[in-house]
C-alpha cells in the first residue's frame, strides 16, 4: 500500500524489499535470538507497528530505545519511524546518570527496553528528571514488571495489519546524540528526507550480489545505518552482541560475510588476531572504518592482510557522510613507497562527487587540500 503522505521513506524503501523476497534470511540473531526471514520482519515491524499506534504513538511523539544487538530492536526503530515518530538511542554501557539526562532532554512518550537491561532501565527511570514515560519490554523482563511486553502484544494481535507510512519528508527519524566528550551529549535532529537520500546515494549497483553485513558494533550507531542499507539492497545482517576478534573471524568464513564496519582500535585487533593467517577472508568484499584517527602503517598492514576492500568513512551527526577513502586510496605512492615513514596521500572524495580533498600524511603530522572532482 502507498504511503499515506505521498512520501517514501527509508522504512517504506526497506518494507519494500522485504515484502518482495519473503523467504530470504534478513535477520540472524546472536546467541539465544531467533533468526528472522524477510516476510517475518516485515509482519513484525507491521504488528510493532499497530500496537504503539494503539498505545498512542505518532507523528511529534519520542520514543527512547535501550538495547543491545538483538533483532527485535531494528524493527521497533523500523515501527515507530513507520508512524512518524522519533526514536532516540539510550547507549548500552554509558552510565545511568547520562542516559537519564538524554532522556529527559527529548520529553519520551515511550521507553522500550532490552529485558537483559532491566537494571539499567530501573536507574535511568529512577533519575529521569521530570514525568515518566510509559515503558514496554522487548519481552519478559524480571519482576517487578517494568512495563508491558511488546512482544507478546504484537503474538496477540489476531492477524498482521497493513500500518501505512504516516512519515513526512521533515519528520526526524532520530536525535542522534554525540559522543559527550566535551560535556553532557548533545541531540542533533536528523530528518527522514536526507537520511533517505543518503541512504539511496550509498546503494550498491543494481547487478551486485546482495550483502551479508555482520553487525558486531552498536545497532545504536553506524551498524544500524549500514543494516538499513543492507536490508534494502536484500541483503543478510548477522548480529553479534558485541564485538570479539576470533568470533568475528569465525563468522565471516563460516557466514561467508561480505561487509564489515569498525572503528579502527577493532580493525587492529583483528589484525593481531592469533586466528587471522588462516582464515579464509575470501568473502570480504568491504570493510568500512571510521569514528576516530586511523594509523597509516596499520592501514597499510590492513590493507595488505585483508586485500583491497578497505573504506574510510568521514563524517558528522550534524552533516551524515562527507567523505570516503575508497581501496585504491590505501596504497603508497611516490619514490619511497615501501618506507613506513614515506608520505602517503590518499584521495578523500565526498560521496556526492563535488570535492575531494587530498590527506598527506608524513609521522604524525597531516594536511589537507581542497580541489575541484576530477
Amino acid at each position: 500500500m502507498p504511503p499515506a503522505t505521498g512520501f517514501t521513506s527509508y522504512v517504506d524503501t526497506i518494507l519494500a524489499a522485504l515484502a518482495r523476497e519473503p523467504e530470504r534470511l534478513a535477520l540472524t540473531g546472536p546467541e539465544g535470538h531467533a533468526d528472522l526471514t524477510a516476510g517475518e520482519l516485515h509482519a513484525t515491524v507491521h504488528r510493532m507497528a499497530a500496537v504503539l499506534d494503539a498505545h498512542g504513538i505518532g507523528r511529534g511523539h519520542t520514543v527512547c530505545l535501550l538495547s543491545g544487538n538483538r533483532p527485535e530492536v531494528l524493527a521497533v526503530r523500523y515501527a515507530v519511524n513507520l508512524l512518524g515518530a522519533r526514536v532516540v538511542f539510550l547507549y548500552d554501557g554509558m552510565a545511568a546518570e547520562t542516559l537519564a539526562r538524554v532522556a529527559g532532554s527529548v520529553e519520551p512518550a515511550l521507553l522500550v527496553a532490552d529485558p537483559d537491561l532491566h537494571t539499567t532501565a530501573r536507574d535511568v527511570l529512577r533519575q529521569l528528571p521530570g514525568p515518566h514515560p510509559e515503558v514496554m519490554t522487548l519481552g519478559p523482563a524480571p519482576a517487578p514488571a517494568l512495563g508491558a511486553d511488546l512482544l507478546a502484544a504484537c503474538a496477540a494481535l489476531p492477524a498482521t495489519p497493513d500500518v501505512t507510512s504516516r512519515v513526512r519528508p521533515e519528520d526526524d527519524w532520530c536525535i542522534r546524540h554525540t559522543g559527550g566528550t566535551t560535556g553532557i551529549p548533545k541531540g542533533v535532529r536528523m530528518a527522514h528526507a536526507p537520511y533517505g537520500a543518503m541512504l539511496a546515494q550509498m546503494a550498491p549497483e543494481p547487478a551486485a550480489a546482495p550483502a551479508r553485513f555482520l553487525a558486531c558494533t552498536s545497532l545504536a550507531h553506524l551498524a544500524g545505518i549500514l543494516s538499513d542499507l543492507t536490508l534494502a539492497g536484500g541483503g543478510t545482517v548477522v548480529l553479534h552482541r558485541s564485538f570479539d576478534p576470533a568470533a568475528v573471524l569465525a563468522a565471516v568464513e563460516r557466514d561467508r560475510i561480505t561487509d564489515l564496519w569498525l572503528l579502527p582500535p577493532l580493525l587492529y585487533r583483528l589484525l593481531d588476531d592469533p586466528t587471522l593467517p588462516t582464515t579464509d577472508l575470501s568473502s570480504l568484499a568491504r570493510i568500512t572504518y571510521g569514528g576516530c584517527p586511523a594509523s597509516p602503517s596499520r592501514l597499510l598492514q590492513a590493507a595488505e592482510a585483508f586485500g583491497p576492500v578497505l573504506h574510510g568513512m568521514y563524517g558528522m551527526s550534524e552533516a551524515m557522510s562527507i567523505s570516503v577513502a575508497l581501496p585504491e586510496d590505501h596504497v603508497p605512492t611516490g619514490p619511497a613507497a615501501g618506507s613506513p615513514s614515506a608520505a602517503r596521500c590518499r584521495a578523500w572524495r565526498s560521496p556526492s562527487g563535488t570535492r575531494t580533498a587530498a590527506i598527506c600524511r608524513r609521522g604524525s603530522r597531516a594536511r589537507s587540500t581542497s580541489a575541484p572532482p576530477a
